[in-house]
């Protein structure tokens, strides 16, 4: 009983180091989104609108791509201009 233990323990420690050691890919993540099988590139993030307010509290993330720009005020988000890929994220709790 006593070796079934070992050779147990033995097999689960070797078994650990041996799947480890394995390589990691290289694979470099993007940032983006997929909708109906297309990609769409996302550099930047912007937190506008959040605090409470009105009775709710706020929290708006707007993701944009390299080509959109964003003019930022005061942690309020002002004309946001350009072509590209923009997703935005409304939270409210009440």
């Amino acid at each position: 009983m006593k070796k079934t233990i070992q050779l147990l323990l033995f097999t689960s420690v070797f078994s650990l180091f041996a799947v480890s050691c394995k390589k990691d890919s290289e694979l470099t993540k993007k940032n983006m989104f997929n909708h109906d099988n297309k990609d769409y590139e996302l550099s930047n993030a912007y937190l506008s609108n959040y605090g409470y307010e009105y009775g709710i509290y706020l929290i708006d993330i707007i993701m944009t791509s390299s080509d959109v720009k964003v003019a930022e005020k005061n942690g309020e988000v002002f004309p946001i201009s350009g072509i590209g890929n923009l997703i935005g994220f409304f939270f409210f709790k009440i």
